[in-house]
């Protein structure tokens, strides 16, 4: 009689939505030594199940995957079957989406909702930049095991795509690249506390610095206007950098720095007044001011 070894391995890779299945089986034949190639393991050879020689070579913990080996002491099978508990990796986190996926850089508590799969309950968060500080989840709370909630501060961060970071208590770890961008806030930004000092200045001492404070990063261009009107300098500054930093605190202070010298044409302006205006977007006014030089 003819006994069957059946090997049913099921493998799942996951690589994005790809699935892949992996089945075989093999027959025990009467041999004091019998030796079946990888290759045969989906044949149909058999024979009878005894032999003085049954072995699962290459195995180290897929034994409860396979069945009816009974009257064998050793069976050789040349490479052994597949190495490997696959099951293991199917237990890894898997973030697929989160929602919202943007929000401004001015919200200090701002809600999302990570969805994926094989989340565990105290799993950690974050988001991550290349040249930026993580920004670690808050208030993390477990829905299930493919839905976690959290709330991240986003106040004066840096614009633009982070990677969002799911690590489950068991240090496992799924990145989500991309997964969530932070964006100018609508509206523009409340501007406080503008002066000049000192003033008036002497640009062969120091130069003039002009200190503003911003709730939040903007896109800002500083422009200096001698009493004709005619601009003599000019510089913009992104969100984020000198000049256009926001949030609470020290983070939202600015100064932008004049030498006194004109834009267009490299020489001092003469003595006199001046005016310096701070733009947003480089068309609407956020504050204004008189600067004196004398040398």
């Amino acid at each position: 009689m003819t006994k069957v070894l059946n090997i049913f391995l099921t493998v799942l890779f996951i690589i994005g939505s790809i699935f892949v299945t992996v089945n075989g089986q093999a027959f025990a034949a009467s041999s004091a030594n019998y030796i079946i190639s990888t290759e045969v393991i989906a044949g149909s050879y058999g024979g009878a199940q005894t032999s003085a020689s049954y072995s699962l070579e290459g195995l180290s913990r897929d034994h409860e995957y396979i069945t009816t080996v009974e009257t064998s002491a050793l069976y050789k099978m040349a490479g052994g079957f597949f190495n490997a508990i696959f099951g293991d990796l199917i237990q890894n986190p898997i973030i697929t989406s989160v929602s919202p996926n943007a929000g401004p850089n001015n919200d200090s508590s701002f809600f999302v909702s990570i969805y994926g799969l094989n989340f565990q309950s105290g799993a950690t968060t974050k988001l991550t930049k290349s040249l930026e500080s993580d920004i670690s989840g808050e208030s993390v709370t477990f829905i299930s095991s493919g839905q976690i909630n959290c709330t991240f501060d986003l106040a004066g961060k840096a614009l633009g795509s982070w990677n969002v970071v799911l690590t489950n208590p068991d240090a496992r770890v799924s990145t989500l690249a991309g997964g969530f961008t932070i964006t100018q806030p609508e509206g523009k930004p409340i501007i406080t506390d503008v002066m000049n000092v000192p003033n008036p200045f002497n640009p062969d001492v120091e130069p003039a610095q002009i200190k503003y404070h911003l709730d939040r990063p903007a896109q800002i261009t500083v422009s200096i206007y001698n009493i004709k009107g005619e601009r003599i300098w000019t510089q913009s500054f992104s969100p984020g950098s000198m000049g256009g930093k926001g949030g609470a605190g020290a983070a939202g202070d600015n100064t932008v720095l004049w030498t006194g010298v004109h834009s267009n044409i490299p020489r001092s302006v003469p003595n006199g007044a001046y005016v310096y205006v701070i733009l947003y977007n480089n068309s609407q006014v956020l504050g204004k001011g008189g600067i004196f030089l004398f040398r």
